[in-house]
């Protein structure tokens, strides 16, 4: 659910177009124009980037369209299996990742896409019992259930929470900063977890309440309008918070993005959304009531397996991250040895005199002692 960034366009005045041959040239003037490119709104600089890639629109199009596909889905299956299967964005984002940008594919790619493949064939199956329907009177009599009520609760009771804690580290290490003169450091590990976890508990609220939001619409389509009338403001209510906890999702969902690691926030996230799903949905919709015995164990098994994969595709990107970063290691090293070379054609090292001997300490504690024995640094 995380929306694409679309490229931002190179200025004349951004750090690719800046070389060292400007360096006599660079004055205030132009710092200061670097300043103002740089603080353009984000708004303007993102219609200057679609208008460039029409392949980022056509991605957004789909983003869409398939966002469109899950809501409607909402509205007629079960909401655990909706958002079981939509784990396999997992292995739908390698395959993409090879045939539009050249990304190498691992083997544990491949096992991963079986392996959830598998996982998602497992939930399905236990769950061909047929979905129930829920019309505006049947949600208004489970929403005054009381474990209802104290799912919903405890949900909003934990989001608040988290926000809470999430914004006072915040303040602290913002005054940190301003007392240090250091820049804004990013939050602790166990603070990052928080932003995981409130992102999925409501992305859990958006999948509740679009479920009966989508069900409501389903109905209205085939001629039965549940929109007015005495309900009118149990209506108003599923809409609201609907409107409401979408954009929130994926307002936290990117914040948590930009504290965490990719690698550490998406797989963290799935699990923690799907099992709030899956708990929502058996509270609030009795989607496990119907299942056998046989029917529950297949179903947590392909949850386990599920899991499974999801681990095996975060390793498989932390692997490529890894190798990525000691490529781009070797060639910058490979690069400063060029440049510091005698015979880099780039530097006159060779008609320079030998600077002078001058001994250093490198260690505050332990100095280096000189060539009289002495001791001295």
């Amino acid at each position: 659910f995380v929306l694409p960034h679309p490229p931002l366009p190179e200025s004349p005045t951004s750090p690719n177009s800046y070389s060292d041959d400007d360096d006599d040239d660079f004055d205030d003037e132009d710092a200061e124009m670097m300043a103002l490119e740089q603080s353009k709104p984000c708004m303007v600089s993102c219609v200057e980037g679609m208008r460039k890639n029409k392949i980022w629109i056509l991605g957004l199009v789909i983003f869409a369209v398939g966002n469109g596909g899950d809501f409607i889905a909402l509205g007629i299956t079960k909401q655990s299996v909706v958002t079981l299967v939509g784990s396999w964005t997992l292995t739908v984002n390698t395959i993409m990742a090879k045939c539009l940008l050249g990304e190498a594919t691992s083997k544990l790619d491949v096992l991963s896409a079986f392996i959830i493949m598998g996982g998602i064939g497992l939930t399905v199956a236990a769950s061909q019992s047929a979905p129930k329907e829920w019309p505006i009177d049947a949600l208004i009599e489970r929403y005054k259930l009381p474990k209802v009520i104290l799912l919903l609760t405890v949900m909003a009771g934990a989001i608040f929470s988290l926000l809470v804690m999430i914004f006072m580290d915040r303040v602290k290490r913002h005054r940190l900063a301003s007392a240090t003169g250091d820049l804004l450091r990013l939050p602790s590990r166990r603070i990052g977890a928080l932003y995981i976890i409130v992102g999925a508990l409501v992305a859990t609220f958006t999948v509740i309440f679009s479920k009966a939001f989508s069900g409501l619409l389903i109905s209205l389509a085939s001629g039965d309008n549940q929109f007015g009338g005495k309900n009118g403001g149990y209506v108003a209510m599923i809409l609201i918070v609907f409107m409401v906890s979408l954009p929130s999702q994926l307002v936290l969902i990117n914040a948590s993005l930009a504290v965490n690691d990719a690698l550490y926030h998406i797989p963290s996230f799935y699990v923690v959304w799907n099992i709030g799903s899956i708990i929502s949905g058996a509270i609030f919709y009795e989607e496990l009531d119907g299942l056998t015995a046989a029917s529950a164990v297949m179903f947590g098994a392909g949850i386990f397996v599920l899991i499974i994969g999801i681990i095996i595709t975060n390793i498989s990107m932390a692997q490529k991250e890894k190798a990525a970063a000691e490529a781009r290691f070797l060639a910058e090293s490979s690069f400063i040895d060029q440049s510091i070379s005698p015979a880099s054609p780039t530097s006159d090292w060779s008609s320079r005199a030998a600077p002078p001997l001058v001994p250093l300490v490198t260690d505050p504690v332990v100095e280096r002692g000189g060539g009289d024995g002495g001791g001295r640094g």
